[in-house]
């Protein structure tokens, strides 16, 4: 059985019985203050609105529910599937379409579909967040992007020293990472001004990647593909994408999280 950790909501009790404290003798019961948590507990039966526990050393105790956290296993922020571990429903928006200047607007698009994914008011695709940027300045400009952000009331950070841990606890607190790489020359010798993309999942030896342009020649360089949907959900391989991401080794990688 699955174990659960159970956490008192406020003072309460353990019984022996699944009825009121007050109905029972004090050998039948154990006071329980707020706040305290108990680990690896296993789900033994329900009842009139009550939980019995087994709970190891402490023995079998029917808990009232209404008093506890943890009887009911929250969601996690990802979802699994085979040995991805991915977030759910991520939108995906193709930078080419934004007119005339989408080309050079990986960066916003970027942005803007984790804003979307995030819930962010009045963002409902890149082209929102675009008049945004363009109130702080260049939409390759970093400057621009926190004006912007801070218009959105939403917490970023650009950081310049992440690794792949960094990445991958992002995803497991289900938020995604914009990621800046290096898009052109081959793998073995990465160049260019550098090209954003989403990091929205990982598995044993690939990132889940949006890509706003299309979808990336990792070993050659340039791109392999350029149709609206041909850059969503791409499985880009740890070998031929970190060299190009994290490109001094280690902790290197450039990117926006968010909080």
């Amino acid at each position: 059985m699955t174990a659960i950790n159970v956490t008192s909501r406020q003072q309460t009790w353990f019984k022996k019985a699944p009825v009121a404290a007050d109905s029972l003798p004090n050998d039948q019961k154990a006071k329980v203050y707020q706040g305290r948590k108990y680990s690896n507990c296993t789900i033994v039966n329900h009842k009139d609105g009550h939980t019995q526990l087994n709970m190891g050393s402490l023995g079998t105790w029917w808990i009232f529910d209404d008093h506890w956290i943890g009887l009911t296993p929250e969601p996690t922020p990802y979802a699994v599937d085979g040995d991805l571990r991915y977030l759910r429903n991520f939108p995906y928006f193709w930078q080419q379409d934004n007119g005339a200047e989408g080309w050079r607007q990986c960066q916003t698009s970027s942005i803007a579909m984790c804003l979307k994914y995030l819930g962010v008011k009045g963002i409902k695709d890149d082209v929102d967040y675009l008049r945004y940027v363009n109130k702080h300045g260049d939409t390759t400009t970093r400057e621009a992007h926190y004006g912007a952000l801070d218009d959105l009331g939403v917490k970023a950070d650009f950081k310049t020293n992440l690794d792949s841990l960094d990445v991958k606890n992002q995803i497991d607190k289900g938020k995604p990472v914009a990621a800046g790489v290096l898009h052109h020359g081959t793998v073995d010798a990465p160049k260019g001004g550098g090209h954003f993309i989403v990091i929205t999942g990982y598995g044993p030896s690939y990132w889940l990647v949006q890509d706003p342009f299309g979808e990336q020649d990792l070993v050659g360089g340039g791109w392999s593909a350029q149709s609206a949907t041909s850059g969503k959900n791409k499985h880009y391989s740890f070998k031929n994408l970190n060299p190009r991401f994290f490109v001094g080794g280690g902790a290197t990688g450039w990117g926006w999280t968010f909080k």
